[in-house]
């Protein structure tokens, strides 16, 4: 069967909008490759397109519970170990999309193609996006509205960001179960499927069955359900007869099925426990939201025409007349709705420091382009677009814009405060605008008709709808095509992750604290390693992108270790969370600002203004270098304006990467990407000499390439006063014959104005804090 000409060019214009979207995505991936102790930068930078890792944090996490899922019975667990270590937390994500997500990965056993997999899983959701919300645009409004609408979409950063290849998070797949929702319900309008009873609780029930998924995969897709929950409740009102009891079989099967979907994810929370009544995650509140919507709309399917007309006021006095006594009383979903709004504001100390919690109206503080490169010039078009759709309800009485009418100005709004929602808001915004233009130019309005008539049939809207979204989405293009063409590969990222990988390996020393044994044992490092760690270092971490949602402890335990010039403080951090590591990276001086702000201490009190106008800039104070932040980045010899900072009894420098990264002079202009301390409990050296005479211990350590070659010094030196007794005791991390990575060499201890000796310190002592006699 030969296809007709006009089903080809159908095609083609669809496959050129996925191979735009797709070449979007792929010049703006997320994709490093890790430093092996046997690749070279150089080797690295010709490609190794096979070792290839992701740079999503969240999705790690996803990562790490599709592995787990896998090896477990039931629904993903609800509760993790390896967060908010050693007590665990509850995980703030609903389960289905694990369960998605695991059954499309890779299931060969592998963990690195199980990483890779879920990694170009929300490229896969984009581009089903792009058919989808391309396909309706064709079905509503012809070719032209298909080739506009998905290039649109297609050079839609705000998509673009959370489906480039190497983000494996959640967004993508939302987004397009939204649309796909959206879109529903939309095509539902204009084939008139409400005006069959049958028919309409078809469509709702895979719109609630689509619901339930979504918010299942994400408890915010709430805000993508009550556009459509607004709709429906203005139709009720204003309806005709003949539409009335279709519309109720839609309205009852639509939040019947959703609660049937999303029931099991209900029951499994642990959140509702705690809090029965919360918005933010799954609870009662869920389950009580979508049984009333079914039960607003069942009455209507039996009653007589009269009386429907009784129903909807009777309905809306009840609800208002119900809702006022439980806030009155402070009752039931009331106090419930209170309580979950005040937990979820404790969260907002770390939402407010994330980028993508950023506004995208007025400053950019982040300089990631604004709203002109997350949503587009489009956005500008929008309320010519809305009040287009408007006179086409309430003129000419099609009333399949109501979905987009009230849609894409609730998501736009949302977009502009959080530029996280400039994802969902693409789709919906594209279709519109898309939807709009084709439909002026198939009215061909009077003022164009002389333009049209001059030209070849359809060239001018044709080259307009192919030009129009480049000019719109113009940030994106020129952003995609300047970074297309640079190498993605970094070697800070890739040595962070070696660091990962030798971690992984490393055996650990003896806790510091009661430890579960099935656990291993935690890793403090700044909040955005965190899932990294627990992926692939596979070890528990104390703080991750989850933020205060976990705990403000956790969550704050990170900058109490950094910013304090307490040992005595720093060391009680690490017992109370029995840390066995801790890593540090080049990008501490980065990551000042958010510990800061974990604490509420003024950023001044570490990094000071200098100068004024043109002159000004920042400067690393005497606070700073006295911090066991700046000890650590610094290798354990911190000069400061102050003198040196006390060496710390209890970190030993095990690994160092060999990957040099530059940083502000003060810091001494080069360091290494990163590296780890091990948490000891050090050695207990005593002498017995004469009363006021110094016992003084020096221990110099030197760590080498994999040719061999010594690329960084250091030296761990403390001195102590003999009692009255003549005892002198000082506390040692480092053994003289084993300290991982770290070559010992030379080690020395003088007492009083004695000749220098040799030092022995055997490993076993480090760990378990036995005592050392010095003769």
């Amino acid at each position: 069967m030969k296809l007709p000409a006009r089903t080809w060019s159908t095609v083609l214009l669809m496959g050129l909008v996925v191979f735009c979207a797709w070449i979007a995505r792929e010049a703006l991936q997320m994709r490093s490759v890790p430093l092996a102790d046997n690749t070279s930068v150089e080797q690295v930078q010709a490609g190794d397109v096979e070792r290839w890792f992701s740079l999503d944090p969240d999705g790690l996490y996803h990562m790490r519970r599709v592995e787990r899922f896998r090896q477990e019975v039931g629904l993903p667990a609800a509760f993790d170990p390896y967060l908010n270590a050693p007590q665990g937390a509850v995980v703030p994500w609903p389960p289905y999309y694990t369960m998605v997500a695991s059954a499309l990965a890779d299931d060969s056993g592998g963990r690195l193609p199980l990483e890779q997999s879920m990694a170009e899983l929300p490229l896969f959701f984009s581009l089903l996006t792009t058919i989808l919300v391309a396909a309706a645009a064709g079905i509503l409004a012809g070719r032209r509205a298909l080739l506009l609408c998905g290039l649109l979409f297609a050079f839609s950063y705000g998509a673009i960001h959370y489906s480039a290849p190497g983000v494996a998070d959640h967004h993508s797949f939302v987004s397009m179960m939204a649309t796909a929702l959206l879109v529903l319900f939309t095509l539902a309008i204009r084939f008139r499927a409400f005006a069959v009873v049958r028919r309409a609780s078809v469509f709702g029930a895979l719109c609630g069955t689509i619901a339930g998924v979504l918010l299942g995969s994400w408890v915010g897709a709430v805000l993508y359900i009550l556009p459509l929950q607004l709709v429906l409740a203005v139709w009720l009102w204003r309806s005709s007869a003949d539409w009335r009891k279709g519309l109720c079989a839609f309205g009852f099967f639509f939040h019947a099925l959703a609660l049937v979907a999303l029931g099991p994810a209900i029951l499994q929370s642990p959140w509702k426990v705690e809090h029965p009544w919360m918005v933010v995650n799954l609870s009662y509140f869920h389950a009580m939201w979508l049984n009333l919507g079914a039960l607003v709309f069942l009455p209507p399917l039996f009653l007589k025409e009269a009386w429907q007309r009784w129903y909807i006021p009777a309905v809306g006095i009840l609800g208002a007349l119900g809702a006022g006594i439980l806030l009155t009383l402070d009752l039931g979903p009331a106090a419930g709705l209170r309580e979950a709004f005040a937990w979820s504001s404790r969260a907002d100390q770390f939402m407010a420091s994330i980028a993508e919690s950023a506004s995208l109206w007025g400053k950019d503080p982040y300089q990631t382009g604004g709203f002109a490169r997350w949503i587009g010039f489009g956005v500008l078009l929008m309320p010519f677009a809305l009040f287009y759709a408007a006179r086409a309800i309430f003129q000419r009485k099609e009333e399949e814009w109501w979905p987009l009418l009230i849609a894409v100005p609730l998501l736009a709004i949302q977009a502009m405060a959080q530029r996280r929602f400039a994802e969902p808001l693409a789709a919906p915004l594209a279709l519109l605008l898309a939807w709009w233009l084709a439909d002026i130019i198939r009215r061909k309005p009077q003022w164009s008709q002389a333009t049209l008539a001059s030209l070849p049939k359809g060239s001018l809207a044709s080259l307009g709808c192919l030009l129009l979204p480049l000019a719109l989405q113009a940030p994106t293009v020129s952003y995609a095509m300047e970074r297309g063409t640079q190498s993605r590969f970094d070697a800070v990222y890739g040595a962070e992750r070696s660091l990962l990988q030798w971690l992984e390996q490393a055996p650990d020393a003896p806790p510091l604290g009661p430890q579960d044994p099935l656990t291993r044992a935690p890793v403090l490092a700044a909040w955005d390693f965190g899932h990294a760690l627990e992926w692939a270092a596979q070890r528990p971490s104390i703080a991750s992108n989850f933020g205060s949602y976990i705990g403000m402890d956790s969550f704050q335990a990170p900058a109490r270790f950094f910013l304090t010039a307490s040992a005595e403080e720093a060391e009680g951090v690490l017992r109370q969370r029995e840390v066995a590591w801790v890593m540090i990276t080049s990008r501490f001086p980065d990551v000042l600002s958010g510990l800061c702000k974990a604490l509420g201490v003024p950023m001044s009190d570490y990094l000071e203004a200098t100068g004024s106008g043109k002159g000004s800039g920042r400067r690393f104070s005497a606070q700073f270098f006295q911090s066991v932040g700046a000890q650590v980045f610094n290798l354990g010899d911190v000069d400061g304006p102050q003198g040196p900072a006390s060496p710390l009894p209890f970190l030993r420098l095990a690994h160092v990467s060999p990957v040099p990264v530059e940083v502000p002079e003060q810091l001494g202009g080069i360091t290494s990407a990163g590296r780890l301390w091990q948490v000891v409990r050090g050695a207990e050296v005593q002498a017995q000499t004469a009363p006021g005479a110094v016992l003084r211990i020096e221990i110099p350590f030197q760590f080498r390439d994999v040719s061999g070659k010594v690329f960084l010094r250091g030296m761990w030196a403390d001195e102590a006063v003999a009692n009255a007794q003549g005892v002198a005791k000082l506390r040692v991390p480092y053994a003289t014959n084993r300290n991982h990575d770290a070559d010992v060499v030379n080690p020395t201890y003088r007492l009083g104005d004695a000749e220098a000796q040799t030092l022995e310190i055997p490993e076993q002592a480090v760990l378990e804090g036995s005592s050392v006699l010095l003769e």
